[in-house]
């Protein structure tokens, strides 16, 4: 693989200035790829079924991003703000030279069985149902966020926001020429507010925080629906967080205490490999 990156920082003004960067990565997985996937797990018989799998992979990304950074004042008030982006583009090509048959059944709780799993030679392949599949993921993000000392040294607030986007583009299989090109867009308004309480300055700080999430599937992530694999929803989640830190004598004697309520929607869990060497996963809901 090869990877290549820059970062420059820009000083705007005593007070402002811009981190950017930028980067490229390439992989290329070998031809002759012989893997083993757990395609099933039967815990009445305590079986895990394999599946052997001969393929190659190549992945391309390269990523620009860009933040500016600013401390003022303003009506005698010590603000700070944050404005920026940033952009990723990952490609993934994964053939699959082919599915060996039939699946491999050991007992799960053998490690000896386990390891005894036999992984197919290349010349020992027949030709795979599918070829494989192809996708192009695109990330991108705006964001700002502002700090300001409401009181000085006793009470500050931080608030923030970003649209945060993905979109996807797949060819599920490229045996079906032309290939079919399945698109789809997921995008979020996010938030961030939070404030620190300074009771007792250097000494004592309690906080609150409050904010949303996003996690937008990648074109791996497939789940069953009929006979169909279809892109999995978003993860939506929320945290909140409160919390109180202390430091005594010049900081020999330090506590952080905090609680944390988060909950995700959406989650899903590997349900297993599709004879034609798919991976998919179940939704298991809410957290």
């Amino acid at each position: 693989s090869d990877r290549y990156a820059a970062h420059v920082l820009t000083k705007l003004s005593q007070n402002w200035e811009s981190k950017f960067q930028a980067s490229v990565w390439n992989y290329w997985g070998p031809m002759d790829n012989g893997i083993v996937l757990v395609s099933a797990v039967n815990y009445a018989n305590q079986m895990l079924t394999f599946l052997p799998r001969l393929n190659k992979e190549q992945l391309d990304e390269w990523n620009v991003q860009d933040d500016f950074h600013g401390d003022y004042r303003l009506l005698g008030l010590r603000n700070q703000d944050a404005v920026g982006f940033a952009y990723t583009d990952y490609d993934v090509l994964n053939d699959i030279i082919s599915t060996a048959g039939p699946s491999l059944n050991v007992p799960y709780y053998s490690a000896a069985a386990i390891n005894a799993v036999h992984v197919y030679q290349a010349v020992e392949y027949p030709p795979a149902a599918s070829i494989g599949n192809r996708s192009e993921t695109v990330y991108y993000d705006l964001y700002w966020a502002h700090t300001i000392d409401i009181i000085p040294n006793i009470l500050s607030g931080v608030v923030g926001y970003t649209w945060a986007g993905t979109q996807l583009n797949t060819v599920a299989n490229e045996s079906t020429v032309p290939y079919i090109d399945t698109q789809a867009m997921f995008q979020q308004f996010l938030h961030r507010f939070g404030v620190v309480l300074k009771p007792i300055k250097d000494m004592v700080s309690i906080y609150a925080l409050d904010e949303t999430t996003f996690f937008p599937p990648n074109a791996s992530q497939l789940v069953l629906v009929g006979n169909a694999l279809n892109l999995a929803p978003p993860q939506l989640g929320e945290d909140k967080e409160i919390g109180i830190k202390t430091s005594f004598l010049g900081g020999k004697i330090s506590t952080d205490f905090a609680y944390f309520h988060m909950s995700l929607t959406n989650v899903l869990e590997n349900a297993g490999v599709l004879p034609n060497g798919f991976g998919y996963y179940a939704p298991v809901g809410f957290t």
